[in-house]
């Protein structure tokens, strides 16, 4: 972890270039690196002939002999019971993406970006949204099986009805008065409320695209809005 020194790490990611921390930091307009990168390096060959990818076939591979050697299925599939049952409850299907200010869950501390999406937002359709009497940037609740987040709504024309997309990495609190200040730790993080009961074998992944939810509008009247303090 060198010490849990940051530059040190950098300087090791970097050595193969020759270049390190202090000197870009002490070249701000970026320095030239000659040299060039192989973009067809699996076409190179090696005793002969090409050498390929590194799979068993050097091909790139839709049936995976591995997963097969493994106990798996070598092609995708899709079984009916790995579905999620429908639940009367929870009338909507919760998707989830990501924000394009930011950067998977980073940088939200960032003013300038803070100031593009200031809060959490959940996409929802007009018919859907005026069902539950809920307008533009109300606060509300996303409610699954698993959990509860908070998230402001942006009524989006031409989405499915029945269908509501959430956003990825909020982990910060937001402003006082918010549903998700100090107070309330966590509540905007989309995570409380994606159930991990099922998850994809051989990849981990969790049903981050298929999760049945509910959204109500929140009882909280309306918070102030988030203030990003001015910089230079």
């Amino acid at each position: 972890m060198f010490d849990l020194d940051a530059d040190r790490g950098h300087d090791a990611v970097l050595a193969k270039t020759g270049l390190t921390v202090e000197k870009l930091r002490g070249a701000p307009a970026g320095i030239v690196v000659e040299g060039a990168a192989q973009y067809n390096a699996q076409a190179a060959t090696h005793d002969g002939r090409p050498r390929g990818y590194p799979t068993p076939t050097g091909k790139i591979e839709i049936y995976s002999e591995r997963l097969l050697l493994a106990g798996y299925r070598p092609l995708p599939g899709l079984a009916v019971k790995d579905l999620l049952p429908v639940d009367a409850n929870f009338p909507l299907r919760l998707g989830s993406a990501k924000s394009v200010a930011y950067c998977h869950s980073q940088h939200r501390n960032i003013d300038s970006l803070r100031r593009l999406v200031p809060d959490p937002v959940v996409e929802i359709s007009p018919e859907d949204a005026a069902a539950r009497s809920i307008v533009q940037r109300d606060w509300v609740r996303i409610r699954t099986r698993s959990g509860e987040v908070v998230a402001r709504a942006a009524i989006v024309p031409g989405l499915a009805p029945g269908a509501v997309f959430g956003q990825h990495g909020w982990w910060v609190d937001g402003g006082d008065g918010t549903p998700y200040d100090r107070s309330h730790p966590l509540a905007a993080n989309l995570n409380g409320a994606i159930g991990t009961e099922r998850a994809d074998p051989v990849s981990g992944s969790i049903p981050l695209r298929c999760s049945w939810c509910e959204i109500e509008k929140s009882e909280q009247g309306p918070p102030p809005s988030w203030h990003v303090p001015r910089s230079a």
